[in-house]
């Protein structure tokens, strides 16, 4: 069977990636580079949360390059989620300094 469309390059990769969630890690040992990784569930059941979350440990602590697709958001939305999960800030107070309200993000003593 031939492999059309994949191409290793000459670098040592490195394998199992760790997600962030040591349980799940037990039972996939971990991510390897080129896995695609789907996750379903019925609707409110926190994939995107879920999603997020991989993301982050992935893409921001362990500086690898990741992609997240969204078939249930726009990039907008996805983009403002991630940010949202970034900053370890209340939704509504970024939602609030989006609509204009600039002194919605000032610390308060």
């Amino acid at each position: 069977m031939r492999n059309y469309g994949i191409h290793k390059s000459n670098k040592t990769q490195k394998p199992n990636v760790k997600s962030g969630f040591p349980e799940l890690d037990k039972i996939t040992n971990g991510w390897n580079n080129g896995n695609l990784i789907v996750i379903s569930a019925r609707p409110a059941m926190g994939k995107t949360a879920f999603g997020m979350s991989l993301l982050k440990e992935i893409a921001v602590k362990n500086r690898i390059p990741t992609a997240f697709f969204s078939l249930e958001m726009s990039n907008k939305q996805a983009i403002d989620r991630f940010r949202i999960a970034l900053s370890k800030v209340d939704i509504a107070k970024i939602r609030e300094y989006d609509n204009g309200n600039t002194d919605a993000l000032k610390i308060q003593n």
